[in-house]
């Protein structure tokens, strides 16, 4: 037995947290690919700015082109470049696109099984502190803002629009987020909110508290008018624990539902 079939044999039996694995080796166009990200993230090449032709930067990587080319297609199905045809064609950097991240980020949340609890506990780490920071960073537009969200949630709740509603009530909180000046804040939250439509629409249709985001939402926004950060943190756990409470109720009426029928 060679020494790396005896490591493999022990590592199995003592149940180490060690396993000898296939090493994975990078394909060139993999590695040209991450060259380029790099090149990118480090300023060297803009956005809106054509990138070297494939035979410039294959002399440069001293690769063959067809390795370029298929990387130039991975940061473009990545969302960094656009490729266009044609004699005034090329390799164009793009901002990215947080659609593309965010539709990414939710497929591999459903496929690892995200619950309503996974969904409790992000919102309770994230929320009161980009709920702090965007009280500094406030501006009066802002909590005009959120004045009008609240107003706006009020008028569909009472004409019936129960989608606009709903819509209205989870645009709060990414008024919130984007009120911190703070991309990564809003692009979580965004992800965050939609991963919450579509699981709580599972087991409550049109996701409906009645009153409750709307009056927990208006409590919020006083105490974050009064300047007092201390209250409007408290008055959001408040709520998350509240929405989290009700979800659950509807979650194990679902679940008896099913058993029954």
């Amino acid at each position: 037995m060679n020494p790396v079939e005896m490591g493999s044999k022990r590592s199995s039996s003592e149940g180490s947290l060690f396993s000898i694995e296939a090493v994975h080796k990078p394909k060139i166009s993999e590695t040209v690919a991450n060259q380029l990200r790099k090149e990118i993230a480090l300023g060297h090449f803009k956005v809106g700015e054509k990138l070297p032709s494939d035979l410039e930067l294959a002399r440069r990587y001293q690769v063959g082109r067809t390795a370029v080319r298929e990387a130039f297609r991975i940061l473009e199905f990545n969302g960094l470049l656009s490729v266009r045809a044609g004699n005034s064609g090329g390799a164009f950097v793009c901002r990215p696109d947080q659609g593309i991240l965010k539709t990414q980020l939710e497929e591999i949340l459903r496929m690892d099984g995200v619950s309503v609890g996974h969904l409790y506990e992000v919102r309770l780490a994230l929320e009161p502190d980009m709920l702090e920071t965007a009280l500094k960073r406030a501006t009066p537009a802002d909590l005009a803002a959120l004045r009008e969200n609240v107003e706006r949630s009020e008028a569909s709740f009472l004409e019936g629009r129960q989608q606009d509603k709903v819509r209205e009530t989870y645009g709060f909180h990414i008024i919130l987020a984007e009120m911190t000046r703070n991309p990564i804040y809003v692009f979580l939250m965004k992800a965050i909110i939609e991963i919450m439509y579509q699981s709580y629409s599972r087991v409550m249709p049109v996701t409906d508290f009645n009153r409750i985001p709307i009056d927990d939402h208006r409590e919020i926004l006083t105490h974050i008018e009064n300047g007092n950060i201390a209250e409007a943190k408290r008055h959001l756990v408040h709520h998350i624990e509240e929405i989290n409470d009700g979800v659950m109720k509807e979650v194990h009426l679902h679940d008896f539902l099913l058993k029954k029928s």
